[in-house]
């Protein structure tokens, strides 16, 4: 999407009150930080805050696809147990508990039917409206000579690390000593050590989902990448990665955060260019609200998303007393609330977490959650 293809530009500005978020606006436009910016933002102002185009992240498309027929063996990701960093474990530890395995089967349950029967779809597991984040749909003439693409199994190794064709064997310290992770990135890699692309890579799925889905049944979706990388199985837990350097999750709460909320601005777009009802643009709505009022008591003055994130991250950072500025209106402003206290506080957010589980979104209590947000809050003064 280049810009805004509707004029409801006025509505979404006075929402979210850019005008008066200067440090937000230029967290989401300037330097390196935003791989795909959010084109309303910058219309709204393009004429005040200098932005530099990021440089494109590496294309996918000129590199083909290996399998992951190499990754599960015992000399590579496939060991029974974890031995030394990297802990050669990970490809078990993906198939075994992570759901991301599953994901290409769950388009087989009674809930997938009754979504695919609405949108009036004969087979979910061959309609790319499913298949774009339930696995990857790969052409033959992509897939390395001599190897398989096996699209039942799942959003796997390359669907998020990107193409392996070119430093799968070199990345090995066995075949390429001089080998570094900088050139596999070249090569095709998606750079999951930066924390953007991490985010990045997560919400073209977990986030982003257009309302002719919503309407068929499928869950709205409310992401914020702290709480969803402490419920899935760390096959990325080595000693040199850089989720175990000190802070990193609270660095990783910020990056998530802006992330979230530049693709969420880019739902409201594309869900009124499509005609959506107005209860699913208000959905839309209320979910951009949600990240950038919990995001604004954090705004760096520089609008460097870099410095934002170091800032959190530093020891001492008094997160709770600037929490304490906002305020749950609704579920979504709840939910992304509740998990900042639980990424950024060492309060005990157990209470608040379960409210706003995703499982709980229908039988929501407003009054409740601002209740045990207020013991929360007394606990941390």
């Amino acid at each position: 999407m280049d810009g805004p293809r509707h004029p409801q530009f006025k509505d979404l500005k006075n929402l979210l009150l850019i005008q008066d978020d200067p440090y937000i606006v230029r967290m989401l436009h300037t330097k390196r930080w935003v791989l795909c910016a959010a084109p309303l933002l910058l219309l709204a102002t393009a004429a005040s805050v200098p932005w530099e185009a990021p440089p494109a992240p590496t294309p996918r498309a000129p590199f083909k696809y290996a399998g992951t027929k190499s990754c599960a063996t015992a000399d590579c990701h496939g060991l029974a147990a974890a031995k030394g960093s990297p802990a050669l474990n990970e490809y078990q530890v993906w198939k075994q508990q992570d759901s991301h395995a599953r994901a290409f089967s769950d388009l087989y349950k009674k809930e997938s039917k009754v979504i695919a029967d609405a949108l009036k779809i004969k087979n979910a597991s061959q309609d790319k409206k499913c298949t774009s984040c339930h696995t990857l749909i790969v052409d033959k003439a992509d897939v390395v000579p001599g190897e398989t693409w096996v699209p039942q199994n799942g959003v796997t190794c390359e669907v998020c690390h990107g193409p392996a064709e070119k430093w799968l064997q070199p990345h090995t310290k066995q075949k390429e000593p001089k080998w570094e992770h900088a050139e596999s990135v070249k090569n095709g890699m998606v750079d999951l050590r930066d924390p953007v692309v991490w985010a990045s890579d997560c919400v073209r799925c977990h986030l982003v989902i257009d309302h002719e889905m919503i309407e068929a049944g499928h869950p709205r979706l409310n992401f914020e990448i702290v709480d969803y990388n402490s419920r899935t199985p760390p096959h990325w837990a080595t000693e040199k990665h850089p989720s175990k350097q000190p802070g990193f999750d609270r660095k990783m709460w910020a990056v998530g955060q802006v992330v979230s909320l530049r693709e969420s601005l880019k739902n409201i777009e594309a869900r009124k260019a499509a005609g959506a009802a107005e209860k699913h643009v208000k959905e839309a709505e209320a979910l951009a609200a949600a990240y950038r009022n919990v995001l604004k008591p954090f705004a760096d003055p520089s609008g460097d998303l870099e410095a934002l994130a170091k800032s959190i991250a530093a020891p001492g950072d008094d997160a709770g007393k600037k929490l304490a500025a906002v305020e749950a209106v609704d579920f979504e402003s709840a939910r992304q609330l509740a998990l900042a206290y639980r990424a950024l506080t060492s309060a005990d957010t157990k209470a608040l977490a379960e409210m706003v589980a995703a499982k709980n979104q229908a039988s929501f209590d407003l009054g409740k959650f601002k209740a045990a947000l207020d013991a929360v809050r007394a606990s941390i003064q």
